[in-house]
């Protein structure tokens, strides 16, 4: 992965390196140590770590969950594909019981027309 020297130019750098080792970039993938993805699907933050403006704070931990479960979200077709993905992935039941409106809610349908 490569980001931008700065706004205006054209030179890239390295969106990281690894201590020891030249061109981490040059290695293969399988070669680089493992990441972690932040898939978004479940955030626990406390109050106080919002209050102080932050999003995360100086704790972090991760929970690994199966890839097959993740979507990357860019654009319409990667929202089509994480319906999908959810549709296949929902438990029996939770898909009514999301779609069924609360007691006392007010449910609006946009009209597909």
């Amino acid at each position: 992965m490569w980001r931008r020297e700065d706004a205006s130019g054209s030179r890239i750098i390295p969106a990281m390196t690894l201590p020891g080792v030249a061109e981490a970039f040059n290695l293969p993938r399988q070669s680089l140590p493992p990441v972690l993805w932040h898939t978004g699907q479940f955030d626990v933050i406390r109050t106080e770590t919002l209050l102080a403006g932050s999003m995360t704070g100086p704790n972090i931990h991760g929970h690994d969950v199966p890839a097959g479960t993740a979507v990357d979200i860019d654009g319409l077709t990667e929202f089509r594909l994480a319906e999908i993905v959810f549709a296949d992935l929902m438990p029996v039941g939770l898909a009514d019981y999301l779609a069924a409106p609360a007691a006392g809610c007010n449910v609006f349908v946009a009209d597909p027309a």
